[in-house]
This record gives C-alpha cells, structure tokens and sequence, in this order.
C-alpha cells in the first residue's frame, strides 16, 4: 500500500489494470497514514517486503519475517492484516472492472459475430450443426435454468461493506469514460477517497453472530441492486439470437429465476423455525413488490399516451372500468386531471393496488394470527395479465415501440421475479424428519415401533397412512419442541400455498436422503397438512452408498401407490438433487466425482424409462472439493442427455459477490450458464465416448481409479491414527467454528470428528492453511495405479483431450493446486506438537501433492501447473506474496491463542478479533472459502 509503487504493476507500460491498481493502491496508502499514522503504515511495509524476500527465496528471510510479526501486539496484528485484506477488497474490484473492459473490448471487436459463450452463439451452433425451428422451439418451451441462492458460514462481508464496494466498483467504471472532463475526474476521485476512508473505518465483521433474516437480507441485496435489471439484458439476449437465427420464434415466458434457501434450511440450523421461514417469505414478497411499485410508478409519468390519438383495446377498457369500480378519491383525482391518458391512469391504479399489499400482514397471516381480507393483489399473474393487456393495446395501435421499451422490461421482470423475488426452498434432514413422524405416530398411538423398523417396512406402512384420510394436526400438541416445530412448518406452508398459491415457495429437500421411507415420510407430512398434491418433494443424495442407490430408490417411488398418485399430481415432474461437499468428503474427489457422474447417469435413464421428466439440482458450492470451478464447463461436461433444458444449481453465499457484485459480471455468469445449457441440451456428443467399446474402457478404467482413490482419500482421512488431531493443530478449524458469520452451526452433532463436521468448515479450514487438500487428494495415488501401463497410459491422455467430463475434472484439480502452497502449509504443520505425527502425515500429504501435479503436468504437457490458465497462473503468483503474511499472522495468533490460560478471556477475545480479519483476508486474496 504505498503511496507511490503499485505493488504488482510489471508492465514496461502501465495496462488498465495495473492503473487502477496503482491508484487503489495509493489511496489507500494514503488511508492508511491518514487514519492510522505513520508507524502502522511503516509496519506494514516491512512485513511486506519480507514477504516478497521469502518468495524471492532470500536467505533467512522467512525467519525474519516469523521474528518480525511476534514482534507486535494483537491489535497490530489486527491492524496489519486488515491492511492486507482491504488492499484485496480494492485489488478484486480493479480486476473485476478490467474483466468488464475485456468482455465489452471482445464484443466490440466480434460483432456482429456472436461472443463465445454467449447465448447467440448457441443458436449460431444449432444453425451450423442444421438443427430444425422444431427441435430448437421444443428446447425454448421446456428450458428452465434456476438458480439457488444460499447463506454461507464463512462469508463474512456485511452488506454494508457490499454496498461501498458497489459504489466503488462504480466510481472505476465512470474513470474509465474516455469523454471525462478534469473537473469530473477530481470529483470521483474524491468519491473514491471517502469510501476508501469509510471502508477503512466499518467493522468488517459483525460483532454478534448474524440472525438468519439478516443472511435473508443480504441474499437480497444482490437481487435488489444487480439482478433486477440485468434480467431485461438475457431477454433481449435471447430474442436478438433468435432473431438473426430462428427468426419466427420468440423467447418463452419465463427461461430463468432465482430462488433461495436462506430462510428455509433448516437442516443443522436450530434457528431456522416456521417464524423465521414466514418472516423470509414476507421479506422475499416486501422487495418485489418495492420493485414493481417504483417502476410502475416511473411508467405512470413516462406513459403519456391519449387515447384520443392511439386508441385502446377493448380489454383495457374493461379492465379500467373494473379498476374504478370503487376506486378511491386519489384515482378520481388522477381520472380528472389526466382524462385520455388510458395507459397513466391503468398504471396509477396497479400502483394503488401495490401500495395496499405493502400492508399486508404476511408473517401473521403465514403464522395464522390473523384474519385480515387479502389484497386485491395477490399474486404476479393478475399482475402479469394487467401488463399484458397494456402491452396489446399499445402494440395494436401504433405503439409497439413502446410496449418493447421499459414495459417489456417490467413484465419480463414479473415473469422472473414474480411477487416473490426467489423462491424458498425448505430442507431438513431425513433423520429429523423419521424421527418427527415416529413422534406423531406414537403420540397418536398409531405405531408406537416405527423409527426401529426397517427402511422396507416403514415404507409399506406409510404408504398405508397415505392412503387413509388427512390427520389434522395442530402445533403445541404432546410432542416434543422440534416436533412441533416441524408441524408448525408444514401450517405455515399450507398457509403459504391457501393465500398466495404456489409462487413463492421452491420445493422441500431432503438432507441425507437414503431410502424410500425419507421421500414418503416428507409426502406423509404434507397430506396431513393437505399439501400433499402442492408440495414437489427432492431427495439429496449425498453420501456415496445413496448415490450408488438413488436410481434404485427413485424406482421403488416411482413404482409406490401412494407416490405415483402424487406425481401424477405434480405433472409426473421429479427433480433430484446431487450432493458435492459431503460425498467428497466422505470419499475424495475422484470417486465423489465419479459416484456422481454414474448417479445422474442412471437416474435420467430411469426417468426416461419410466416416461418422468427429470430435473437435477446441483448442490455445488464455491471451491474444486465442493463441486465449485466455471460452471459453463461443469455443465457441459454433465453426463449426455441429463440436463435437456433443465438445469437447477445452488449459488453458495460464498460467491455471490464474486458472481453477481457487478452487473456486467453477473450478465455474462448467467449468459455462461443459459449458453451451456441450450448447448448440452441439444448438440449431439461428438467425443468417442459415443462408441460402445471405447466408452466401456473408459468407464472401467475410471472405476479403477474412483477406488484407488477412495483407498488413497479414505487411508489418510478415516485410517490414519491420530489423523484428527493433526488436522486440528495444523488448521483453524476450532477457531472458524467459533466464528460470529453465519447464522449455522459448523457441526450437525456436537461430536468432534470429520464425518459430524459439515462440509462447509471441513474445506475452509484447508484452504485457509493453504493445504487445499481436498481440492487434489487421492488423485495422485489413483493415477500412479497405472503409471506402469503404457496402454491405459495412452488411453489416459486420450480421456484428457477428448472426455469433456475427465478433462475438467484435471482442470479443476489443476485449480486447486495452483492455489494449494506446500510452503506455507508446511508453518501450520509446524503448530502441531507432536514432532512423529507431524512428520508422519505432512509427509504423506507433501508426497500426494507432488504426485498429484507431476501427473497433471504429463497428462495436459504442460511444464508448470496453470500454464493452459496464463490469466490464473499469474494472478496467484502476483498475489501470493499479499496473501503470505497474513498466512504468517494468522500462524502467529494460533499459536498465541493456544498458549492463553482459560481465564485470559480480554486477550482471547484481541486475539480472535484479529483471526477473524486473516481470514476473511485470506479468503479475499484467494478468492475461495469453503
């Protein structure tokens, strides 16, 4: 943070990027002496340079550097490492806004030939590959792309902290403007340097653990201030490529929306009840309708038509006569004042109508504590239908131009973001929920056995409840405290559905789904609360003896009475969901990764045998060990014919910022993701996968390595004594645990071991400590399998060049290499106390990394790990030296924490104040969490 060098500025000629380095850079120098003085600057400084001298291989200088932070105290240190972590704020925002150069630099240069990645340049694919207006109008009616929006215990950003970045984000767009007069410039510098300043002075972290309606809030944020308006730009994306492409065809209704778990996932998280989930769903509904008031009402001042020069539609003219039925005394008002303008007074009465649903009491109603009359406005299609009218009438009469403009916009909108914004999920875990309905059954002295009866038996028995008449069930009966909050979800559910439909609830999902009982125990539920034809119901399959299952699980639902009977109902839709955190970390990511692959494999075979059309919901989270990397990529290299249009994913709170902090940025993620749809929807496999003989080679020597691996993951993780122990010592694990960022508890159970760890902490803690071990482990060994093999060898290089699946499977263990350092993983292996177990265990990781790049290397012939991935490889080398010392401080402060008597509570709580900055600042400069 000097206030003269950009510290990774190596060009000869300053590009843009190192421009706005260099600025942020010096401003917040400047922030620094300003606000802190010159000791802490210069503090700074030497840590630093000693830093770049221990990458620069000086001698002693990582010892220096060592002896250099146990130097300060904890506030120092403190101070010292949110110096790092707010240079890696600005640094990620100068790199966002240079991606924003180069996206619109390459439309400039292509057009008006279609961007790679983008929509129109699927549609340009189907034109080449000659695909028929047929077969492309069947993939638009049926493509459905959601994304989940989820909270996450190690994003610690407050939206306060969001909000300033945005505006800084902001202030680099307008100095990029080639047309800037001087004056203009000094004003958004100065701009600049305020929020500098304020930034430097907010409480990075909350200083009290988050409630969850907070994480609600923060999930909107993104929707308010970004999603919203880029939703327009996809919907003309779309039309403009199918216009040049398939020109009589229009973009269908709805292709994409946004739903949310933030409010419903109750699984592990205690405070998560059925007020919290009522008080979502109402915030959920209070921005929408914010939204639509506000546009609604600049459409009021800006639709001045007179219908005395463009005549209306019969239908809005019903439709206004309906409205002034007993319209209040500000519409007659409006009605004298702007007599002939058809169009302003429509519009002034669907703004009353908003203004009347922003009063009502949803959490009350959804908890039943009031009766009130419903608003006129009850959901988005009587507001969609009143858009739809307007839009007719004008494009019937000379105004097409103008019901394409901001009119279409806000239907669009509506169709996306109906009076809901998202749509909540709810999910609890299978266990949880057999042992809720043992709970009722014995109460009601129905079967006083259930939960000890086999999986079998308690399906045919609750295949027998489900054919007998609803038990209406009531909160605050003989049943213990989570029973009848599980009683009380399910009333506030069927509430949900009775007063707004089905618009603003998702589906429920099944945590640690096993077995058929999981499935029928949840429909069980959802009858006796006579939801049971309303409710779609989504087994996870995570651990790897259920994805083995699943396909055999979903055919004894699919062949169940009582089920076929609900899916029928439901449309004979099925969505299943796919768990990548919990399956890697029980088994390694190669045969996680395998395990998933055969699973979606085998469960859209199933669904196309038995005539269910299938969605699959992706669980995957930020980082390579939870199924994170480009999603473009990740789905086309799905299993042939399992996404056909349809594709549901979570977005984890991790990378929210990262995806959709920036409009720009969040128009090309989505445009990523709606572009590898239509692609792996439509366009035939042209690997040799598709033949039969080379495809069962390929398949068994993956199996070959999906055990090797397990044995090699399994061996260290689950076999090795005292492994435990050493993660412990050599991780901060406890210390993120006990954290003040999510609302979650980081452990399912109180038992200390990695199976009751969620997946979530289990990563984090290893990419803070830069092991990243369960990004690339087991990889190696697997591989070594059949080093001796030339055959298998060969068949090996020719699955990386032409197995989309294999290939980025490397690719994303390449990532995680590159951003692993075996270095500085060594220091925290030094926190461990027992010299033998260290030794031990390091060894074997030290030795499987190796292992692990040396195969990567020979299978991509590369010669350094990312040399495909310039742009990465050199990011991570220029950032490295920044994210070094706060590694080093945060090593500092575990050891001083684990060396503080019980009582030493004022020291601890300096010492954990300053973990919580190297964390949050680690998690910054490598951009990845958990």
């Amino acid at each position: 943070m000097p206030t003269k060098t950009s510290h990774i500025q190596i060009e000869a000629e300053p590009s843009p990027l190192s421009r706005d380095i260099h600025l942020l850079g010096d401003l917040l120098g400047e922030t620094l002496r300003a606000q802190e003085g010159d000791a802490l600057f210069k503090a700074e400084e030497t840590v630093r340079a000693l830093a770049k001298a221990r990458r620069s291989d000086q001698a002693n200088a990582a010892d220096l550097l060592i002896a250099q932070i146990a130097r300060y105290d904890a506030p120092t240190l403190n101070r010292i490492a949110l110096a790092f972590t707010a240079y890696f704020d600005l640094i990620n925002l100068a790199e966002e806004q240079h991606r924003v150069r180069v996206l619109r630099d390459r439309e400039r240069a292509t057009d008006p030939q279609a961007g790679e990645e983008s929509i129109a340049k699927a549609f340009e694919e189907f034109r080449a590959q000659n695909i028929s207006r047929e077969r492309v109008a069947a993939l638009l009616e049926r493509l459905r792309v959601e994304l989940v929006f989820t909270a996450h215990p190690t994003e610690a950003r407050r939206r306060s902290l969001l909000s300033k970045l945005a505006r800084m984000a902001q202030v680099l767009y307008e100095l990029d403007r080639p047309d800037l007069l001087p004056r203009e410039r000094d004003e958004w510098l100065q701009h600049l340097r305020a929020e500098i300043h304020s930034h430097w002075l907010t409480e990075r972290a909350r200083t009290t653990r988050p409630e969850v309606t907070d994480e609600v809030r923060t999930g909107l944020f993104f929707l308010d201030t970004i999603l919203w308006e880029v939703v327009p730009r996809l919907y003309n994306d779309l039309r403009r490529a199918l216009q040049t492409h398939y020109s009589e065809l229009d973009p269908p209704k709805q292709f994409i929306r946004f739903g949310s778990w933030i409010g419903g996932d109750r699984d592990g998280n205690p405070f998560v009840t059925a007020e919290v989930t009522a008080e979502s769903l109402r915030l959920n509904r209070g921005l929408a309708v914010e939204k639509y008031r506000d546009a609604i009402k600049k459409l009021e001042r800006e639709l001045s038509i007179s219908e005395y020069h463009a005549p209306i539609s019969n239908e809005l003219r019903v439709s206004l006569k309906n409205d002034f039925v007993s319209a209040s005394k500000h519409l007659d008002y409006l009605q004298k004042r702007y007599p002939g303008e058809p169009y302003r007074l429509k519009l002034a009465a669907l703004a009353e109508q908003l203004d009347e649903t922003t009063q009502d009491p949803v959490k009350a109603r959804l908890l039943g504590q009031t009766n009130a009359p419903l608003p006129k406005l009850k959901n988005a299609r009587q507001l969609s239908d009143a858009l739809d009218v307007m839009a007719a009438s004008l494009r019937a009469d000379r105004g097409g131009l103008i019901a394409d403009d901001d009119l279409r916009a806000l239907q669009e909108q509506v169709a996306v973001f109906g009076l809901h914004s998202a749509r909540l999920d709810i999910r609890q875990e299978s266990s949880r929920l057999i042992s809720d309905v043992d709970a009722i059954l014995y109460a009601h002295h129905i079967n006083p056995h259930f939960a000890k009866m086999s999986r079998p038996d308690q399906a045919d028995h609750l295949t027998y409840l489900l054919e007998q008449p609803p038990r209406a069930l009531r909160e605050g009966g003989a049943y213990s405290v989570e029973t009848n909050e599980t009683i009380a979800l399910f009333q506030v559910l069927k509430r949900a559905y009775e007063n707004y439909g089905a618009e603003p609830l998702g589906v429920f999902v099944i945590s640690m789904a096993q077995s058929a009982s999981d499935v029928l125990a949840v429909l069980l539920l959802a009858h006796w609360a006579g939801i049971a034809d309303k409710l779609d119901i989504v087994p996870l399959f995570e651990q790897m003896d259920a994805l083995e299952q699943s396909a055999a699980i979903l055919d004894t639902l699919f062949t169940n009475p009582a089920y076929k009977k609900h899916l029928t109902a439901r449309g004979m839709q099925q969505q299943v969901m796919v768990g990548y955190s919990d399956s890697n970390k029980e088994s390694g990511l190669v045969a996680a990764n395998w395990a998933l692959y055969q699973a979606k494999t085998s469960l859209a075979e199933l669904c196309r045998a038995r005539g269910v059309t299938l969605t699959l919901f992706h669980g995957r989270g930020g980082s390579v060990a939870r199924g994170g990397g480009p999603p473009s990529r990740a789905i086309l290299a799905e299993p042939p014919g399992t996404v056909d249009g349809r594709f549901r994913i979570t977005e984890q709170g991790e990378v929210l910022a990262a995806r959709y902090g920036n409009p720009h940025l969040a128009h090309r993620h989505l445009e990523q993701i709606v572009y590898a749809v239509l692609r792996a929807s439509l366009l035939p496999d042209e690997s040799p996968m598709q033949e039969e003989s080379l495809r069962d080679a390929w398949r068994a020597l993956m199996e070959e390595l999906s055990e090797a691996g397990l044995r090699a993951y399994r061996s260290l993780v689950y076999e090795t004594p005292r492994f435990v122990e050493f993660w412990e010592q050599a991780t901060p694990i406890h210390e993120i645990e006990q954290l003040r960022i999510g609302s979650r508890p980081a452990r399912r159970k109180d038992t200390p071991s990695v199976q009751t760890l969620r997946a979530i902490p289990w990563v984090f803690s290893w990419m803070q400590s830069r092991f990243n071990l369960p990004g690339w482990y087991g990889l190696g060994s697997a591989l070594d399998l059949v080093a001796t093999d030339e055959a298998k060898v060969a068949m090996l290089r020719a699955m990386t060049r032409e197995w989309q699946f294999f290939n980025t499977m490397l690719q994303n263990v390449q990532n995680a290499l590159g951003k692993a350092d075996m270095g500085i993983a060594a220091q925290y292996a030094l926190l461990v106390e027992d010299e033998n177990l260290r030794a031990e265990i390091f060894g074997n990781i030290r030795a499987e990394f190796e292992r692990t790049r040396d195969w990567i290397l020979r299978l991509t012939e590369q010669n350094e790990i990312l040399d495909n991935e310039p742009v990465l490889q050199r990011a991570i080398r220029l950032r490295n030296p920044y994210v070094d010392p706060l590694n080093f401080i945060q090593i500092e402060v575990l050891k001083r924490l684990r060396g503080l008597p019980e009582d030493a509570t004022e020291a601890r709580q300096e010492l954990m104040d300053a973990m919580v900055v190297t964390i949050n600042g680690i998690a910054a400069g490598l951009r990845n969490t958990g």
